[in-house]
């Protein structure tokens, strides 16, 4: 016969055991308890940001941002700065592309706050090289080189080779639309050097993209078609959608300098589903309008005066697993 007493203290000590708090008596235990249900707690909004960050990848932004919001509650319950600067940096890419410029310069901001009161150099280098690229879609190149210059200068000092393969391909398109192609051309292959080195292949992924436009506006069409599936390849086996979107529109635009309008309007509007799919409507916007005047650009020789590379946006979806 099995007793009472004994089978009653064998459960305590199994509780006990399980809260870390063994010899600490029966009050410890509970007392015990929440710090082994805040761990829980923390390792749950990691995973939440981890599928934040996939979410991302693939440009489904509404479960990114429910993903990213769960787990910033949690960060921020429980002080983990470093967590938290994370997902502001991850929502702060989410709102810039969306367009929210206003709103991604406000997270990415609280970000590079957060992370420089921990002296973490190599998450600083990331947070200034994403303003930068905001500051960009603003209008703003100045201070959109300035930003990608400080992020650099500590990236190239710390050998922190994600943040300088980002700032080299963002600073190549910030030349590209100063119109000095050559020195684009110079940054992406720059860009390339470094993150296939380091196994970044969504970064190798963005360069070979904006390689393939400066190509289609040199008019070299097979140039430009062989970065393109370059860029391709890489986004499809990480199932980028958003950048294979951008990869199906320079093809279509490489079979518009070859003459071929019918396999031209074939990818561009398989490009601008894409994008409706995935809720980018201004990007579908912007295929919409080159497939409506896809005359007229044949008319006027080789193409190129659309932006129809990838974007090298800063760490775009990259970083650890409950990072941006």
């Amino acid at each position: 016969m099995v007793n009472k007493a004994t089978s009653a203290s064998a459960g305590f000590i199994a509780t006990a055991a399980l809260a870390g708090v063994l010899g600490g008596g029966c009050g410890s235990s509970y007392v015990a308890a929440p710090p082994l249900y805040a761990n829980l707690r923390v390792r749950q909004a990691q995973d939440h940001a981890a599928a934040a960050n996939g979410h991302l990848m693939r440009g489904e932004l509404d479960e990114a941002e429910e993903m990213f919001s769960k787990a910033l509650r949690v960060f921020e319950e429980y002080g983990d700065d470093r967590a938290a600067a994370g997902v502001y940096g991850g929502l702060g890419i989410l709102h810039k592309t969306r367009g929210d410029l206003d709103r991604a310069e406000k997270m990415h901001l609280k970000a590079l706050k957060m992370d420089s009161r921990r002296g973490d150099k190599a998450r600083i280098a990331k947070h200034y090289g994403n303003l930068g690229v905001v500051y960009q879609r603003r209008g703003d190149p100045k201070k959109a080189e300035e930003m990608y210059r400080l992020s650099v200068s500590i990236s190239e000092s710390q050998d922190y080779d994600e943040a300088t393969a980002s700032a080299y391909g963002n600073l190549g398109l910030l030349y590209a639309a100063r119109g000095d192609l050559h020195a684009a051309e110079k940054m992406y292959w720059q860009s390339i050097a470094v993150s296939e080195k380091a196994g970044l292949d969504q970064l190798t992924a963005n360069q070979y993209g904006n390689l393939g436009e400066v190509y289609l506006w040199h008019g070299n069409y097979n140039r430009a078609e062989e970065m393109i599936l370059k860029s391709f390849a890489i986004n499809e086996r990480l199932g980028r959608r958003s950048h294979l979107a951008m990869n199906l529109a320079g093809l279509g635009m490489v079979r518009l300098g070859r003459g071929d309008v019918g396999g031209a309007h074939e990818l561009l509007s398989i490009s601008r589903d894409t994008h409706v799919s995935i809720g980018q409507g201004k990007e579908a916007e912007e295929v919409q309008a080159m497939i409506d005047s896809i005359d007229d650009l044949a008319a006027d020789g080789p193409p190129g005066g659309e932006r129809v590379g990838e974007k090298s946006d800063a760490q775009d979806g990259a970083g650890e697993s409950d990072e941006w």
